[in-house]
């Protein structure tokens, strides 16, 4: 193998990538942070769809963004618990993505897999996430726990997040940018490519 593509940044995980890229190991193959593959901004197209109409014509905070993805599921109690007005996500690695780079604050409940590992890089490494205590039983946040969050994130701690998110989303776009890493790191990929065409 010559190289894996990887859907991610180097200003996002620097750390992963300088391991990657100073391993003495010689099986390594070449990492290449090409960045993350959706553009993080609304086109046309997007401020004409109905749904987003609707979103829009709503109060601050008032709707419940749940993204638990294909294998996701929640007790209409656990609904309940959660309908407090933030994103809230499993930390899969297209939502984690997604929150980080368009500045949105979340909420992070990792229900499966890499979920609980994903969480760190929101949470603890971008400080972009806030993440509740977990209830022992469910695995899920208590209201309780979620309603702390809230208060956490209408303060100064959320107001941290939210500098933070908007540092990640220009370091997003500026990466895939002509000069930027992944741009140069797809640079690196297309001319590997060729090479072996020729």
């Amino acid at each position: 193998m010559d190289g894996v593509l990887v859907n991610s940044y180097e200003e996002l995980e620097p750390g992963v990538v300088k391991a990657f890229r100073e391993s003495t190991d010689q099986n390594r193959p070449k990492i290449y942070a090409i960045g993350r593959l959706t553009w993080p901004m609304k086109t046309e197209s997007d401020q004409a769809h109905e749904s987003l109409t609707w979103l829009d014509s709503q109060s601050d905070k008032s709707v419940v963004y749940v993204s638990f993805g294909s294998w996701g599921w929640l007790t209409p109690e656990q609904i309940t618990e959660l309908a407090l007005g933030p994103f809230i996500t499993h930390c899969g690695w297209g939502s984690s993505l997604e929150g980080i780079t368009n500045v949105v604050p979340m909420i992070a409940i990792p229900l499966h897999a890499e979920q609980r590992m994903n969480a760190v890089l929101p949470t603890d490494d971008a400080k972009v996430c806030l993440r509740p205590n977990k209830c022992e039983q469910t695995g899920l946040s208590l209201r309780d726990e979620i309603v702390k969050v809230k208060s956490l994130m209408e303060g100064e701690e959320m107001e941290k997040v939210r500098e933070r998110s908007a540092e990640m989303m220009e370091a997003a776009v500026g990466t895939l940018l002509e000069g930027g890493l992944s741009y140069k790191a797809m640079e690196e990929v297309v001319q590997f490519l060729k090479k072996d065409v020729v």
